[in-house]
């Protein structure tokens, strides 16, 4: 497990209380409602990978100004690790971006804040409903999730990014 692990990146665009959620058409995630992002190129800082993710996939082109690191998403398993940046871009209000719309990823579509966090949404990417909420909030954290060998949640925690020892601020 040496390396960078976090080779993935993640980005949700809000514009007042609507998310652009994207429902993807190949894998992974495929038929669940996501933000939109995907993997960096080799050598790429985080915040320019979301930047250039979020025009391949939406044609919106965004300032770095615009898009704030939310935290980070870990998934650790007894054989690998590995995870994404997650990142916060709020548009304004004005922003003429019809939806829906079809694009080589799939659907594209703004969604409201209280839809996604729904507790009964199905709809959503695996986890989105637990740690988009602090996020929203302005909390950067590392959130990680442990899996057994067989592929079962056996474990969450969330520690303030950065933090490298210490307990859980939170475990579930």
């Amino acid at each position: 497990m040496s390396g960078n692990v976090y080779k993935y990146t993640l980005c949700f665009i809000q514009r007042c209380d609507e998310i652009l959620m994207l429902n993807r058409r190949s894998k992974p995630e495929m038929g669940v409602w996501n933000g939109v992002g995907g993997k960096l190129e080799k050598d790429e800082r985080p915040e320019l990978g979301i930047i250039r993710e979020i025009a391949e996939e939406t044609g919106i082109r965004l300032e770095r100004e615009q898009v704030v690191l939310a935290g980070r998403i870990t998934w650790v398993t007894p054989t690998m690790k590995s995870g994404m940046y997650v990142f916060l871009a709020r548009v304004g209000d004005d922003l003429d971006y019809p939806t829906p719309r079809v694009t080589e990823e799939g659907i594209l579509d703004w969604k409201p804040v209280a839809w996604i966090l729904e507790p009964l949404n199905k709809g959503i990417s695996h986890k989105i409903q637990h740690f988009l909420p602090p996020m929203l909030e302005g909390a950067v954290y590392d959130h990680i999730y442990d899996y057994d060998s067989g592929d079962n949640d056996i474990g969450y925690t969330r520690l303030p990014l950065g933090e490298s020892a210490g307990g859980p601020v939170r475990a579930m």
